[in-house]
């Protein structure tokens, strides 16, 4: 079985909630497949980053 996900909040709203400051360019998406990049925000040890990964 597989899962899909979305993506449709805008840039503001998510740099707000997860205190990032940047983030790659985004395209709203509804239907994200298994196997694609998504958004990702992860803790480095320069503070929280926003990448994408797959």
């Amino acid at each position: 079985m597989c899962e899909r996900f979305s993506l449709d909040f805008p840039e503001a709203i998510l740099k707000n909630w997860y205190s990032v400051n940047s983030f790659p360019d985004l395209i709203p998406r509804h239907n994200i497949a298994p196997m694609s990049d998504i958004l990702v925000i992860r803790e480095t040890i320069n503070g929280r980053e926003a990448t994408t990964m797959r």
